[in-house]
């Protein structure tokens, strides 16, 4: 809803001032629900990124923190963690499917239902929202069936002990693609976990920089040390507002992405090539140890970001705005750290769009990509030199595949098994027998979980 939109619904007719006055269906939060919907729009339609949908929805309502942007995500967040369930909802209540072109509508539905369904909000408000949004809709298909998305969502809330009932298991939101996958890749009982844990709102974990205690940032934060280096926080809410952010004290960073950096050993005054670097957060580690860090990467954008980060905590880097693919550094190095473009799935928690825009077919384009980007980065490594490669990809094709692969074609490389006692305080669980990392989101699950991710290390012999 724009400014305008909203100044002119102040001027509506006595009969809607009820639905102003209820917190639930104010001006606010009927523009933080337009904002969802764009963003899902963006998303299901367009192929962006949930980052980059829900920034261009904010940016369009002219939304630009505080509740408002809070509840736009929850909503967003709440629907696209449950998108496969939501569906199958919604088609129990249609005796005539919704057809591809209907896309904002069922877009809208979906909304509307993840609202009744999932969140607290009262029912009333989460229908009459949805309806009266959808008849200010400027798409006339939409308005036309504001009628059928009213009779859905009032049959929802009539039956909602028994629609809960049959998405109650955690698999019912879970893409279908994916579930094939990790049941394959990981067992049942597994998958199941992995599923449970991406419908809960992940915790938020902060990396220090070195000479910072954990205990006391947690104690400061009201949060939880994880180790030495990362502080948990269950609720963290505005992170700009957190003591220690203005002075750089530390940076978000998930506690499984905090191990690559950390099995190049002891990088103290040497030169490191971090290879598709951005956003950063193993830059900051490295420069925080003492390297010198070349951080490559070819998004400008993402580099922004990085260079924001830099500022802040006071730490330095080359930034080089690259494709990794031709970057030519003339020199070699002796430890470099490539976390190569992946399918994410193994951020699921944070980003379940990756569900909706990413398919199986994508997994092999990427790991042809990853085994380029592998061979390209061994060819700057010096002899006796260590190369990290990791990816957040639960996906054995962009893991354990890529590298076996390289590692028979590649006589001089070789493999330099990680230790348990090298990935506190992730369980030595995550060792394989090769002597690879492999995290998967419910591992800490009592803890609040954690990000999927594989790691190598490899030494390069002459």
């Amino acid at each position: 809803m724009s400014r305008a939109d909203k100044d002119t619904a102040q001027k509506k007719t006595p009969q809607q001032k009820p639905a102003q006055q209820d917190p639930d269906t104010s001006i606010e939060k009927l523009s933080a629900r337009y904002a969802a919907f764009d963003a899902l729009q963006s998303i299901t339609r367009d192929g962006l990124s949930l980052d980059e949908a829900f920034e261009q929805a904010l940016k369009k309502q002219g939304i630009e923190g505080g509740r408002e942007r809070a509840f736009a995500r929850q909503v967003l967040m709440s629907t696209l963690r449950h998108i496969p369930a939501i569906d199958k909802i919604m088609n129990q209540n249609m005796d005539k499917q919704l057809e591809d072109r209907d896309l904002a509508t069922r877009n809208w539905l979906r909304l509307g239902l993840a609202q009744v369904l999932f969140m607290e909000i009262e029912d009333r408000a989460a229908v009459h929202s949805t309806v009266e949004l959808m008849g200010q809709s400027r798409d006339k298909g939409v308005r036309n069936k504001k009628g059928l998305a009213n009779a859905v969502l009032r049959n929802t809330v009539r039956t909602k002990d028994k629609k809960l009932a049959q998405i109650k298991n955690p698999l019912t939101s879970l893409a279908a693609w994916l579930r094939k996958r990790w049941t394959s890749n990981y067992g049942s009982e597994t998958v199941l976990s992995i599923a449970r844990q991406a419908l809960v709102e992940p915790p938020v974990d902060l990396s220090l920089k070195p000479g910072e205690r954990a205990e006391k940032w947690a104690e400061t934060l009201g949060g939880k040390a994880m180790g030495t280096s990362v502080v948990r926080l269950d609720k963290a809410g505005d992170i700009a507002r957190l003591e220690g952010y203005e002075d750089g004290k530390w940076w978000v960073q998930d506690v499984a992405a905090t191990i690559p950096a950390r099995l190049l050993g002891d990088v103290k005054g040497k030169d490191v090539a971090d290879l598709c670097a951005a956003p950063g957060g193993k830059t900051l580690q490295l420069a925080a140890q003492g390297a010198h860090v070349f951080a490559i990467d070819r998004s400008g954008q993402r580099l922004k970001r990085l260079r924001d980060n830099l500022k802040r905590t006071g730490l330095t880097a080359q930034i080089v705005e690259a494709d990794a693919l031709d970057w030519m550094p003339g020199q070699t190095f002796e430890h470099i750290l490539l976390d190569a473009p992946c399918s994410a799935t193994g951020t699921i928690r944070r980003h379940p769009d990756l569900a909706i825009n990413k398919t199986s077919g994508d997994i092999i384009g990427l790991s042809g990509l990853q085994a380029k980007l592998l061979r390209r980065a061994f060819d700057h490594l010096a002899p006796q030199g260590t190369l990290l490669y990791c990816t957040c990809s639960l996906e054995p094709e962009e893991g354990e595949e890529v590298i076996n692969a390289f590692l028979q074609e590649q006589p001089t490389a070789q493999n330099t098994p990680i230790t348990a006692d090298e990935i506190a305080p992730i369980p030595a669980s995550a060792i394989t027998d090769s002597g690879f990392v492999r995290t998967i989101p419910c591992m800490l699950e009592d803890d609040g979980g954690m990000d999927g991710f594989f790691m190598a290390r490899l030494t390069k012999k002459v």
